[in-house]
């Protein structure tokens, strides 16, 4: 046997070489390691680099306003970050804060308070006042204002105050482009600056859910109005002694549950003749001339992108009568056509015919 094939220690090979294998391999991982912290910590410090630029573009650069301002906003580095966001308007600078990733604006005011000899007056502007707008000293919007002046539904106490007219904001980008959105009377409101040539250029886009359409009131309705209901019951004979009243007062004399037109339940039950819900805008022949559709149409109003929408079950809170479920065919189509013949002889039969009545019986299953 020749010495060369003869190894008495070769079963001691094997796990030399395992050895080796195992050193080789933790060696490997070591440098692997070595190169993918290298390569995370570079990587976070280019993602940071990036964030950091992006904040400064968005944050840092004027932002150009319809009527020619500079809305700069910019950081102090002696305030807090939450503290530094300020903007400046044509009524001097506001500093603002950021809530979940929205620049905020609380309690801005946008005209003087309607109270003394203010009271049912045309709002008056606070840019208009140089007293206040030109102030160097900058204001923080940080706070909400009181709401107001009206009675907790729920808790039936009065809640508020007069000097109300303020402003919060929310904005994802301190840009200028504003959409305006309303449900129920906002939407009718936005409906209205949208045929007012008072509030062009204002706003970009509209949003609308459930909508009035009808504008049909005039001022002098609204104020043969107030004079039979309001002037009546409040024992003032001039508008002097109206705006000496206090708030108290003129919530308590506008008597809403003996008011017709206020009457919640009627508001999304059917229309009778006489009985409509009060309309809270109306045609004043300055800010609205004509009712919104026939300015739209006239191609006189706002061309803006416009969204209208309704909301499912609206009229959930105040159903009308409180049994309806209960009724059969009979009971619902002289309900129907009582209701809607008050307007003129026969509407209410064309009514339920529109609505397939003769699809009853589906119904009284």
């Amino acid at each position: 046997m020749s010495l060369l094939s003869h190894r008495p220690y070769s079963h001691l090979d094997n796990d030399e070489d395992i050895f080796l294998h195992r050193r080789h391999r933790k060696n490997h991982k070591k440098k692997l390691h070595r190169c993918l912290l290298g390569t995370v910590v570079a990587l976070s410090l280019l993602l940071a680099i990036v964030v950091v630029a992006a904040i400064q573009v968005a944050l840092f650069s004027p932002k150009e306003l319809p009527d020619g301002v500079k809305s700069i906003v910019h950081r102090e580095s002696s305030a807090a970050f939450e503290d530094a966001l300020v903007v400046r308007t044509n009524c001097g600078e506001y500093i603002g804060t950021i809530e979940d990733g929205a620049f905020v604006f609380k309690g801005v005011p946008y005209a003087k308070a309607p109270v003394g000899h203010l009271r049912w007056k045309k709002p008056i502007s606070w840019w208009s006042d140089g007293e206040w707008c030109g102030r160097k000293e900058r204001r923080r919007a940080h706070k909400y204002a009181k709401p107001c002046f009206h009675m907790d539904p729920e808790t039936r106490k009065l809640r508020g105050t007069e000097d109300c007219l303020y402003l919060n904001v929310w904005s994802p980008r301190l840009d200028t482009s504003v959409t305006i959105f309303g449900a129920d009377t906002g939407a009718a409101a936005i409906m209205a600056l949208r045929a007012s040539q008072q509030a062009k250029n204002l706003f970009h886009a509209a949003w609308l859910i459930g909508p009035a359409q009808t504008f049909n009131r005039s001022f002098e309705d609204l104020s043969q109005h107030n004079r039979a209901f309001f002037l009546a019951r409040s024992g003032c004979k001039n508008d002097t002694c109206l705006r000496h009243m206090t708030a108290k007062s003129v919530l308590e004399t506008y008597f809403w549950k003996d008011e017709p037109s206020f009457r919640i339940r009627d508001q999304n039950d059917l229309p009778i003749q006489g009985i409509y819900p009060e309309q809270l805008i109306v045609l004043d022949g300055e800010l609205l001339q004509r009712p919104p559709l026939e300015t739209i149409v006239a191609g006189e109003g706002e061309d803006i992108p416009t969204l209208v929408g309704t909301t499912a079950q609206a009229t959930d809170a105040w159903p009308g009568p409180d049994d309806l479920y209960k009724w059969d065919w009979n009971q619902f189509s002289k309900y129907v056509v009582t209701s809607l013949d008050s307007f003129a002889q026969g509407i209410g039969h064309e009514a339920l015919r529109m609505y397939n009545a003769s699809q009853h019986n589906d119904f009284e299953r």
